[in-house]
């Protein structure tokens, strides 16, 4: 507890007097239409580089400042460091190999990015699309904001929101300043920026082009065929309309054939990829749920690998959550 207390002395009176003038001079003060004073930049740069050279002899002794364990002594610095980061002043930081591998440690830790992240889902919980996106972000424990689309009043086909996805479909995305449409490139895009988060989705180096046959198995066999049936034997009904008989019966078809390769594959293994739960099972839940809700159902459980995959995946916690939501 002393060398913490030491260091978190010097976070209050050496770190933060420093960098917090610096945060206010070239982050704060430009977004307010005031200007910066490049006297004080300067005199707070170089104050910043003795500082540094400290932490970078500190942290050559032990991975953080307190010892081998991450303590307040290091979580003090993360609102500054992050600031600094989107900055030219980063490069002080990754000046210093130690330095920087610490900056890079504590700032990918999943409490910190909970706080700077802003993960925005436009959707609607009844579309199978945006449900995707939903269990990935569960899978991942992040959290997000939802917004929803009344898609019974085309709010999808208005300007506000084709901003968002020039296709006027559900659902889109925002990560920061990062805005996606198409809910594979967003599960895509969470698997990989939030590799350190919750469940592993993407597989091993070596198993990933395993992982990526299936994803693509998935988009141009399963999707058309599944989404096909849950248009006619699940939205048609509830929206009044008339199913078609005779597309159903072609599609059943040709989901009984998409489903004895799917057979032979998990005979396998347990999963589509591999071993492991990856997106290419991940994708397939929302039409999987929609169809076990109707008659289809019997085409899955008439392969005892495919039901067990089937009710392996749609009892995961995550997936339980996006279920969750269309009963509020």
């Amino acid at each position: 507890m002393p060398i913490q207390g030491v260091w978190m002395e010097v976070e209050a009176h050496q770190f933060e007097p420093t960098t917090g003038k610096l945060g206010w001079e070239i982050v704060i003060k430009p977004m307010f239409g005031m200007t910066t004073d490049d006297e004080v930049v300067v005199e707070s740069e170089k104050k910043l580089e003795e500082i540094l050279e400290v932490y970078e002899a500190r942290l050559k002794e032990s991975k953080y400042l307190g010892g081998e364990c991450f303590t307040l002594a290091d979580l003090h610095h993360l609102p500054n460091i992050q600031c600094l980061f989107g900055t030219p002043l980063k490069r002080h930081f990754e000046a210093r190999p130690h330095v920087k591998a610490w900056c890079e440690d504590i700032m990918a830790r999943p409490a910190w990015v909970k706080v700077i992240q802003k993960l925005s889902v436009y959707g609607n919980v009844f579309s199978t699309a945006t449900q995707r996106v939903f269990a990935c972000l569960h899978e991942k424990n992040l959290d997000y904001d939802f917004v929803n689309v009344d898609l019974s009043i085309e709010e999808h086909k208005q300007p506000p929101h084709l901003a968002r996805n020039p296709f006027g479909l559900v659902p889109a995305f925002e990560d920061g300043d990062l805005k996606l449409f198409e809910s594979r490139a967003i599960t895509l895009h969470v698997s990989y920026a939030y590799q350190a988060n919750g469940t592993p989705l993407m597989a091993e180096d070596k198993k990933m082009p395993i992982q990526s046959v299936w994803m693509e198995v998935e988009a141009h066999q399963f999707e058309p065929t599944t989404g096909k049936l849950v248009w006619e034997v699940v939205f048609k009904p509830m929206l009044g309309m008339t199913t078609d008989d005779e597309e159903v019966v072609e599609s059943e078809k040709k989901l009984e054939e998409v489903l004895e390769v799917y057979e032979a594959r998990l005979k396998e293994s347990k999963y589509l990829g591999g071993e492991c739960f990856t997106l290419a099972d991940l994708h397939h839940l929302p039409n999987i749920q929609c169809l076990f809700g109707t008659p289809v159902k019997k085409h899955f459980e008439a392969r005892p690998h495919v039901k067990a995959w089937c009710e392996d995946i749609m009892a995961r916690p995550a997936w339980v959550k996006v279920i969750q939501k269309l009963s509020v």
